[in-house]
C-alpha cells in the first residue's frame, strides 16, 4: 500500500511542525543543516524511526519496517548537492530514500543545546553534580537558517555542560572507557591528578575549550582533537573518547523526546537497531616474549 494511502497517518508538514517544537529546532547553531532535508509536505507519516545517522544499513532497516520518516542526529546533506546520481554515496542515499518515499528530518545541534541532550546524558553517566551549561550566551546559541528564535521560551538552552566530579585523572579515564566502550586519547599528565570540575562538549567542541578553562575545569572532554591541542590548555587536561562514542545515544534520546511529545498521537516510533559507527579502532594485542 502506498504511503499516501496508509490509514491513521499524519501529514508530513504537520509532523515536521511538531518536531520543530519538540526539539526546539530554532535553538540549533547558526548555519546548521537542521529540519526537513527530504520529503514533501503532503506525504503521509505513520511510522518514525530515530537514528544517529543514515547509512545503507539504516535505509535497509527503514524500508523493511515501512518507515515513513527518519529523524536523525547528523545531517545527511552537509553541503549543496551538485548532482543526484547513484555514483556518489550521499546521492545514492537521497535517491533511495525518495524512491521509497522516506522523509529525513535532522536535529543535530538542536539536541546538543537541549537540556536533556547528549551532553547532559554523558554528564549524568559520569556522575557529575551541579551540572550547568558551559556556554548559554545568546551569541553562541544562534538562529538556524531563517528560523526566528522564540526569546519568550522559558526552556534554558546552552552548548556543552560543566559539573563537579570526585576522583583522579586515572579514575575519570576508566569511567569514560567503561561508559562509552571506547579507548580515549588524553593529555599526558600525572594520572593521580585530582579532577574536581569537568566540562563536556559531545562531538567536535574544542572551540569551547577556552571557556572551559576560564571556568576552572580540570578536564575537558570532547572529540576530534588534534595532536598539539592536547597540551594547549595548561593545567586543564583534554580527553577525546571518540566522536561517535560521545553521541551514540542520540537515537535513543530523540526517540524518548518524540514519544513524550507525541504521546497522544497514533504514530508508531522506533529506534534503529543499527550500530552506525563508520570510524573503527583497531586494537592489536602485542604478545610479550
Amino acid at each position: 500500500m502506498p504511503h499516501s494511502e496508509v490509514k491513521n497517518s499524519s501529514n508530513l508538514s504537520d509532523v515536521v511542525g511538531k518536531l520543530d517544537k519538540c526539539f526546539g529546532i530554532n535553538y540549533a547553531l547558526e548555519g546548521d543543516r537542521v529540519g526537513l532535508q527530504i520529503g514533501q509536505g503532503e506525504w503521509s507519516v505513520r511510522k518514525i524511526m530515530t537514528t544517529m545517522e543514515i547509512t545503507a544499513s539504516v535505509i535497509k532497516e527503514a524500508i523493511q519496517n515501512d518507515i515513513d520518516l527518519l529523524v536523525v542526529f547528523h545531517p545527511l546533506i552537509y553541503t549543496p548537492l551538485k548532482s543526484v546520481t547513484d555514483n556518489n554515496l550521499i546521492d545514492s542515499f537521497v535517491l533511495e530514500l525518495i524512491k521509497n518515499q522516506i522523509g529525513v528530518y535532522v536535529v543535530h545541534t538542536a539536541l546538543d543545546t537541549h537540556p536533556n541532550g547528549n551532553n547532559q546524558y554523558l554528564g549524568e553517566q559520569l556522575g557529575l553534580s551541579k551540572i550547568s551549561f558551559l556556554d548559554d550566551s545568546p551569541s553562541f546559541i544562534g538562529v538556524a537558517g531563517d528560523i526566528v528564535r522564540d526569546l519568550s521560551s522559558d526552556q534554558k538552552r546552552g552548548m556543552g555542560i560543566i559539573g563537579m566530579y570526585n576522583g583522579s585523572y586515572a579514575k575519570l579515564l576508566e569511567d569514560l572507557s567503561s561508559c562509552l566502550g571506547s579507548v580515549p586519547r588524553y593529555s599526558d599528565y600525572e594520572l593521580d591528578k585530582v579532577i574536581k570540575k569537568i566540562a563536556i562538549v559531545c562531538g567536535s567542541g574544542l572551540s569551547l575549550a577556552g571557556i572551559a578553562a576560564a571556568q576552572g575545569a580540570d578536564a575537558f572532554i570532547t572529540a576530534d582533537v588534534s595532536y598539539h591541542q592536547y597540551r594547549a590548555f595548561g593545567q586543564m587536561v583534554v580527553i577525546d573518547p571518540g566522536h561517535w562514542e560521545m553521541e551514540q545515544w542520540s537515537g535513543e534520546i530523540m526517540n524518548k523526546l518524540i514519544r513524550i511529545f507525541f504521546s497522544s498521537s497514533d504514530l508508531v516510533i522506533f529506534n534503529s537497531s543499527v550500530r552506525t559507527n563508520f570510524a573503527k579502532q583497531y586494537i592489536h594485542s602485542i604478545k610479550k616474549s
